[in-house]
């Protein structure tokens, strides 16, 4: 789907992906249990597509929508969404990562969705592995952005000359 969104153009995949955010969250309130799931991918796929056009804020506040969300099915049904759960975490990280937005919250997300995806890979590694290696990649460049921001300096910042 998203995709297909990114297909079509930057403004109208945003106001694609919008409409199909509202569209899952109506559905949600005649029968929140069926389509609270898909209110929760499409949230993923709208944070990329903000983070994509620029809207960082909105990006970061819409990933974590979609953790909220995800987290609420995992408690139900953690085999089914804990993946999802995972996925949601990381995006978390990837997204603060694009506009060099890293504070100890996105970090412990992101940490948290790398202990996921830790936990999958041992038990299906085919399925997982790849996953859990691009999670802990993002958690590393979270972590070196996070201690080059503590020395002083900024790995987003070229060093003056």
């Amino acid at each position: 789907m998203i995709e297909s969104l990114r297909a079509a153009g930057g403004t109208s995949a945003l106001t694609t992906s919008h409409e199909a955010v509202n569209l899952h969250q109506e559905l949600t309130t005649t029968n929140r249990d069926t389509h609270l799931p898909d209110l929760a991918a499409s949230l993923i796929n709208h944070a990329v597509i903000l983070a994509e056009a620029g809207q960082h804020t909105e990006a970061l506040t819409t990933s974590h929508e979609a953790v909220n969300l995800y987290r609420q099915l995992a408690s139900t049904n953690r085999d089914a969404y804990l993946p999802n759960l995972a996925l949601a975490l990381r995006n978390v990280g990837f997204i603060a990562l694009l506009f060099g937005r890293v504070d100890e919250l996105v970090i412990a997300l992101t940490a948290e969705g790398v202990q996921y995806f830790d936990e999958l890979a041992t038990a299906e590694p085919a399925v997982f592995e790849e996953r859990r290696q691009v999670a802990r990649q993002t958690l590393d460049d979270l972590s070196r952005i996070a201690g080059a921001d503590h020395d002083g300096s900024s790995s987003r910042d070229p060093e003056p000359s």
